[in-house]
């Protein structure tokens, strides 16, 4: 407040601090997307995503039922989280969408086959077990190691291979954007106006 006032005070030039912007300073929001562009105190936008991020994760402890969600979908919001946040660290860089395509496909194509081929085939047996035997028995070593049980452990394999190729991809994705970036082409509207 005291810099906009020795600004206004020796008449320099205010174009690049706008006085409208400097209350969402002073109250650290300038970055929750109020304004496009930075102005009265650049290095302050850590401490206001900072700020933002310490409101909004209580919020999220109480309104989510953590216990509730499934390790995958812990994963899937981790992954949306990384994307999130390297495009607004590397919006500016060229994405390969190459590999964001093979990972999203390649995690999906294997959950569907471990859930297919392993989790719901032993699922089902459990099931029928512990109806007709008891809960004890379906957990019991005497029915996990059956060899329909081994044989149905083993075909989780391709879809774990399948998966992990995804996860390859991924992390291949975020390595190559944060390591050796390569900055976006600009659309030919603005290349011809320059």
């Amino acid at each position: 407040v005291m810099f906009a006032l020795l600004l206004l005070a020796t008449g320099r030039d205010m174009a690049n601090y706008p006085l409208a912007e400097l209350p969402l300073h002073v109250l650290l929001v300038q970055n929750w997307g109020f304004t496009p562009d930075l102005s009265w105190n650049h290095p302050a936008w850590s401490i206001s995503t900072e700020v933002g991020a310490y409101l909004l994760f209580p919020t999220m402890v109480v309104a989510l039922r953590w216990e509730r969600l499934r390790p995958a979908t812990l994963v899937a919001m981790g992954i949306a989280l990384v994307l999130f946040c390297m495009r607004g660290l590397r919006g500016q860089m060229h994405w390969d969408s190459g590999a964001l395509k093979l990972s999203f496909w390649s995690l999906n194509i294997g959950l569907v086959l471990m859930a297919l081929l392993t989790l719901l085939p032993l699922g089902t047996m459990q099931l029928l077990a512990a109806i007709e035997h008891g809960y004890a028995y379906a957990r019991s070593a005497e029915f996990m190691q059956q060899p329909i049980v081994d044989l149905l452990v083993w075909m989780r394999v391709p879809g774990d291979t399948i998966f992990s190729v995804g996860a390859l991809a991924l992390a291949w994705f975020v390595f190559r954007l944060w390591v050796a970036p390569r900055n976006a082409a600009l659309p030919h509207a603005e290349t011809d106006q320059a």
